[in-house]
């Protein structure tokens, strides 16, 4: 999902959708584990996927229906046909990355699911287990522009030359809906983070419509702010 406010002064970055059923939601969990925890120098066959997923659900006390546990699978072995899994100096990547950072006196933080360090500076990589249904990757990926932007935003800070953001759906592997970030993005970002801000900490979400798409609270927000 897009950043979530959990307090007046804390702002929580998620990746996966919060409309997701249940079972998407538990696929997208179990499919993070595994690539959280897998060699992503070397692909898992269909075998070691299975057994790959088994272990992460029974670590993650998640029971998954036969239907998920195949979607899981498929979308585990894409990984490996995705441009991210032919990078240079991918078994040195580090997985889950927490990072926070203070931006408009609100505590921004979350975690990178794949970080690479390159001479260039970061590329953050985000797994998205979400179903496409048909929309394009500009169109899925349009819900996400902000959380792009905080985590562009994150690697500036760390004084990287830039920080290239990559939202890899695992459904469409072969293509990433990018955007790189420079130094000189820094105000602009800012500007629309506290533009969001101010409307969330006044209870407004009439504005956030453009991000709700699919989303089951759908029907209480227009009712709310019509």
């Amino acid at each position: 999902m897009g950043p979530i406010l959990g307090g007046r002064d804390e702002l929580i970055v998620e990746g996966e959708a919060p409309w997701s059923d249940t079972s998407g939601r538990d696929v997208g969990h179990v499919v993070h584990r595994v690539l959280e925890t897998a060699d992503l120098t070397r692909a898992l066959d269909r075998a070691a996927s299975v057994s790959a997923i088994g272990r992460a659900a029974l670590e993650l006390g998640i029971e998954l229906p036969a239907g998920a546990q195949e979607r899981a699978g498929s979308l585990v072995r894409a990984f490996w046909v995705s441009q991210v899994a032919a990078a240079p100096g991918l078994g040195l990547a580090r997985r889950e990355v927490p990072f926070v950072m203070r931006e408009e006196g609100v505590l921004v933080h979350g975690f990178l699911d794949l970080l690479l360090e390159t001479p260039q500076g970061w590329w953050v990589v985000d797994y998205k287990t979400n179903r496409l249904d048909g929309r394009s990757l500009l169109e899925a990926g349009a819900h996400y522009e902000l959380q792009m932007e905080l985590y562009g935003l994150a690697g500036l800070r760390t004084g990287a030359r830039q920080a290239r953001v990559s939202l890899l759906f695992l459904e469409s592997p072969r293509s990433l809906h990018e955007h790189t970030f420079v130094s000189s993005d820094v105000q602009e970002i800012q500007g629309r983070l506290r533009r969001r801000l101010e409307s969330l900490r006044s209870g407004d979400f009439s504005g956030e419509a453009e991000d709700c798409t699919g989303c089951a609270l759908g029907p209480v927000c227009r009712a709310l702010w019509p």
